[in-house]
């Protein structure tokens, strides 16, 4: 069961964005903080609820859908396509690791 104890609006734009955000998705990860995927930008933002502050950000090599928590080291992010898994370490800095490539 969750409680929702508030709303805040976090501004997701940081000045290398090109475009104005779109964001399709976002997962909450256990240390309390909120990962937006900015997919007009290609972009996967972290941000500190505690604070609203921007954490860091990674940038992702095609336009996707959505991002999944998988656990205290990863997440996982879905392609418009629907052609390939793009799996990121948030672990300390953001990072693309591996991928999984689904064949049409």
């Amino acid at each position: 069961m969750y409680r929702i104890n508030g709303c805040r609006d976090i501004h997701i734009n940081i000045p290398s964005d090109s475009n104005t955000c779109n964001s399709h998705g976002c997962c909450l990860t256990q240390d309390k903080k909120i990962i937006v995927a900015d997919s007009s930008n290609k972009k996967l933002k972290r941000f500190n609820l505690d604070t609203m502050n921007r954490v860091d950000y990674c940038n992702i090599d095609d336009f996707f859908c959505d991002v999944c928590y998988i656990n205290d080291e990863e997440v996982a992010v879905l392609y418009y396509n629907h052609d390939k898994i793009q799996f990121v370490s948030i672990h300390q800095k953001m990072s693309p690791t591996r991928q999984i490539k689904f064949p049409h």
